[in-house]
């Protein structure tokens, strides 16, 4: 939603932080053309990258693990749907991080040898908000 006041102030930021560029106080703000980007992104800032999470056998599985295996289990090896990927959540840090993202997913697509450590497979998996709450044995009730 363009508000003319959000407009203003990313021209007065503009031409004060740019001050000795010349190019920075000609551009024309008059007639009030911006645009506004919203981009999705989730709370801990990663993205999501990976097979898409199959919720329910998810549950099922991590629900009756029993503490040794619990520890030994991590996101990636989380029940998923079979070659249905998702790519999402790049947030404002996306220009940077989806070059090597959509490696890490070719990686995954074509089972090829990963360009990063598992730990940050595990870090960047889809199932990761639903697998920790369940290995620390909480259950997870989804809201409507």
């Amino acid at each position: 939603m363009f508000q003319l006041k959000s407009n203003k102030n990313n021209q007065w930021h503009l031409t004060h932080c740019l001050a000795q560029s010349p190019w920075a106080q000609q551009v024309d703000f008059s007639d009030n053309d911006a645009r506004v980007g919203i981009r999705c992104t989730i709370r801990d800032h990663l993205p999501l990258l990976g097979e898409v999470p199959d919720f329910e056998k998810l549950v099922v599985a991590y629900t009756h693990l029993d503490r040794f295996k619990r520890r030994k289990q991590t996101p990636i090896l989380a029940p998923s749907y079979h070659q249905l990927y998702i790519i999402s959540a790049l947030g404002s840090r996306g220009l940077c991080s989806a070059p090597l993202s959509a490696e890490i997913l070719a990686s995954q697509i074509f089972d090829e040898p990963f360009p990063v450590e598992d730990s940050v497979l595990n870090a960047l998996h889809p199932n990761r908000f639903w697998v920790r709450p369940l290995l620390r044995g909480k259950a997870i009730e989804l809201k409507s």
